[in-house]
């Protein structure tokens, strides 16, 4: 299926966007009405598994990357465990970010970008597993990304992605002004990306979202 824009907020569904559309269409519902928790966001994704395979991001603009040197600021996204799952991509190296990197007091890790490994750590066969820091943190390179890959909105590249569940710590307080919460209905940050199943429709995965938050 192909991937579509469907939410936007702390992780419940706020209105929908087939095929990357800049706008909801017509009669899409508002945000007060789909404002979640994140446990909820959660349960509501399942809901629609049949259907849907839902991913959460947020990109981020003040990330300060050192890869052994004097640290450089570059553009980054927060990203679920299953992104690349979702969006379509296939790592050049190493894995994406996954379900256990977004755990609570996990370690930090890294997916790359193709570009930023190229340009900033040249090309190293053997990036696997090398620390850098974000922001002063130490975090674990677990993956390249496709070379194909820099975002999911044009003119913004993103060197550098780190697990969603990273709001939570300390990297959270050092490159949002107001780190939002993952389980308060009022936080709204987090975008949604679905792809859909085999053989389903855009207008069934929208009933069975509505269907999952009525439940």
């Amino acid at each position: 299926g192909v991937p579509f824009i469907v939410a936007a907020g702390v992780g419940g569904a706020l209105a929908y966007y087939p095929t990357y559309l800049q706008s909801p269409p017509a009669g899409a519902p508002s945000p007060a009405d789909y404002a979640r928790t994140w446990l909820t966001w959660d349960q509501w994704r399942s809901g629609a598994a049949a259907v849907v395979e839902l991913a959460g991001f947020q990109n981020l603009n003040r990330l300060d990357v050192s890869t052994g040197g004097a640290a450089e600021r570059v553009a980054g996204m927060m990203v679920s465990g299953n992104f690349d799952a979702v969006v379509g991509l296939t790592p050049a190296l190493g894995r994406g970010i996954n379900a256990g990197d977004n755990r609570p007091g996990a370690p930090l890790v890294a997916e790359i970008s193709y570009g930023f490994w190229r340009s900033q750590m040249g090309g190293d066969a053997d990036v696997l597993g090398r620390t850098i820091e974000i922001n002063g943190l130490p975090a674990t390179v677990v993956g390249v990304e496709a070379r194909a890959f820099t975002g999911l909105e044009a003119g913004y590249s993103a060197a550098v992605m780190v697990p969603v569940g990273a709001v939570t710590g300390p990297l959270g307080q050092r490159v949002l002004p107001h780190p939002p919460s993952l389980t308060d209905a009022n936080s709204w940050w987090l975008e949604t990306i679905g792809r859909l199943r085999s053989g389903a429709t855009v207008s069934a995965a929208q009933a069975a979202l509505r269907l999952s938050f009525d439940q």
